[in-house]
């Protein structure tokens, strides 16, 4: 039985090098990525967290292997969405529960519970990307990601958003913000390395508790109006 055991383990390990290899991932690669995982949030409520499921759902049937992490109120919430996904990728979903309270201490935008992914710092992996929940995904994502990944010298990945292709939208924000109008990020895609979480997570939380003081756009005009 031992031998069989040990020939059946062998046969696995080809195969999932055969599928390494088709996939054009090398072994050094195929190591990064594993010390990566992909969060998807849902907040609990119907339509939101029926959202996030598909969103999480359209990841774990197009990019194999990459781990998931699903950030979620309670247990009715995580079981409504684990529930939809396929059976057979759940064991590379790993669930966190939400901050109850918040990070701001007032009901904002769900946006705040980026925050939350260094729930899973207590786990093995070095890079964390954020998917919003209305993010669906139609391709193996691996060779995007590993473009981050594997550059050590690069902590932080972020997106310009699509406001900051529109010329009026830049000039209402250059004329509001100043010298520091630097690009707005696009917030449904982000990733961030491991040594510059929590200092960078604190940073964010000091910065959007100060921008809603007294409330929102109080201290700095919205430039998406005009």
């Amino acid at each position: 039985h031992l031998d069989m055991s040990l020939e059946r383990l062998k046969k696995l390990q080809q195969d999932a090098k055969a599928e390494r290899d088709a996939r054009g991932i090398s072994d050094e690669a195929f190591e990064a990525i594993g010390s990566t995982i992909v969060c998807f949030m849902a907040d609990g409520s119907e339509e939101f967290t029926a959202m996030t499921a598909v969103a999480l759902r359209s990841f774990l049937i197009h990019t194999p292997t990459i781990a998931a992490g699903l950030l979620v109120p309670d247990r009715s919430t995580r079981d409504r969405v684990l529930s939809a996904l396929p059976p057979g990728e759940l064991g590379r979903v790993h669930t966190r529960y939400t901050t109850p309270s918040g990070h701001l201490g007032i009901a904002w935008n769900a946006t705040q519970y980026k925050l939350d992914i260094r729930q899973f710092l207590d786990m093995h992996f070095h890079t964390f990307v954020w998917m919003d929940s209305d993010t669906l995904v139609f391709d193996d994502m691996t060779h995007f990601l590993l473009n981050f990944v594997t550059q050590d010298d690069k902590q932080v990945y972020l997106v310009r958003d699509h406001a900051m292709f529109d010329e009026q939208f830049r000039a209402r924000w250059k004329q509001i913000a100043g010298p520091y109008s630097v690009d707005v990020p696009q917030a449904c895609v982000m990733a961030f390395k491991r040594p510059v979480v929590s200092s960078l997570f604190d940073a964010w939380r000091d910065a959007w508790a100060e921008w809603l003081t007294p409330s929102p756009f109080a201290r700095l005009g919205d430039p998406a109006d005009g």
